[in-house]
């Protein structure tokens, strides 16, 4: 019985680790929000959850709430320009994350780390690739942010 617990237990952390992120669709910022990116069920009533690529210009809200994520603006122009959506990353050091700003923040303070760990600043345009949340219909869309991509 150990035995069998055992290898239970094996072949879920192996299955977890190697566990390789679904191809993201590539879409315009304008259309993340879309609802055919909405959560939907599948025949089995099992949650489909859509994976989203976008180039944007990350940049800290008005007001901003941090733990372990901080949900962000994303825009399609830089100095905040156009309608922004928003945007969940993890946060510390270390690829892919945003670095935690301390109080009284400016734009300035504004980092992330690419998928490489290098540096990215306020107003620089990245690709971004997450899973979509939320819904259009209520208005909560979401994307949390897994990997970021600097672009030249």
């Amino acid at each position: 019985m150990k035995k069998i617990i055992f290898l239970i237990l094996v072949s879920t952390f192996l299955s977890n680790c190697s566990k390789e992120l679904a191809p993201a669709t590539p879409v315009n910022l304008s259309e993340v929000c879309d609802a055919k990116f909405d959560n939907a069920r599948d025949e089995k009533n099992l949650e489909i959850r859509y994976r989203v690529s976008f180039e944007a210009y990350p940049a800290f809200p008005r007001s901003l709430m941090l733990n372990d994520t901080a949900i962000i603006d994303a825009y399609p122009s830089p100095d905040r320009q156009g309608d922004p959506i928003r945007v969940s990353f993890k946060v510390g050091s270390g690829k892919n994350r945003l670095k935690k700003p301390g109080k009284g923040y400016t734009d300035s303070d504004f980092m992330i780390y690419d998928k490489e760990g290098n540096e990215i600043g306020f107003n620089k345009k990245v690709k971004l690739e997450g899973t979509r949340g939320g819904s259009l219909k209520d208005k909560s869309c979401y994307t949390s942010i897994e990997v970021i991509e600097s672009l030249p």
